[in-house]
């Protein structure tokens, strides 16, 4: 009997822990282009090209709806010049869109980058982007914030792989 129940209880361990390293959602961040921005992207790279002005965004494809459970996202950065920002769209009580700041990585984006590095996105921003709206995502917006330490236009970003927990 003993032996059963370790059995059992090792299965549940093993079973919990696949899942819970099981991504939800992969963005492919080769169909930028049909999901719409106003900044160049270049599908076959994956490389967005921010030219003129700050306000360049695209939106993540395949990822609206109620992301109540899915706030934890990963963005792999391969090179870059820019600081980005990731916002939540949603549709209020009105059925007007809104857009609130998710997080922005001044920090971590300050400098050029050459090599891969992964971003920690809390799309929930610690707590302050409530369930009512993660109830009803329109889009995850991605946007420049500004040139990383004084980088020279045209600003890049190139991504890797965005999962979505």
């Amino acid at each position: 009997m003993k032996k059963l129940m370790l059995l059992f209880a090792l299965v549940a361990l093993f079973t919990t822990n696949v899942l819970a390293q099981t991504p939800w959602k992969i963005v492919d961040m080769e169909y930028i282009t049909k999901t719409g921005g106003n900044c160049e992207y270049d599908d076959e790279t994956c490389t967005a090209t921010f030219k003129g002005k700050y306000d360049r965004w695209f939106d993540l494809p395949d990822l609206s709806g109620d992301l109540t459970n899915h706030t934890k996202l990963s963005a792999t950065i391969l090179k870059s010049n820019v600081i980005l920002t990731f916002n939540v769209r949603y549709r209020d009580a009105d059925g007007k869109i809104q857009q609130v700041k998710a997080q922005t990585f001044y920090g971590q984006m300050g400098k050029e980058i050459n090599a891969k590095k992964t971003l920690k996105v809390d799309l929930s921003n610690k707590g302050k982007i409530t369930n009512e709206m993660l109830k009803n995502v329109t889009s995850i917006r991605v946007s420049m914030a500004k040139e990383a330490s004084g980088a020279a236009e045209p600003w890049f970003c190139q991504f890797g792989d965005i999962v979505v927990e």
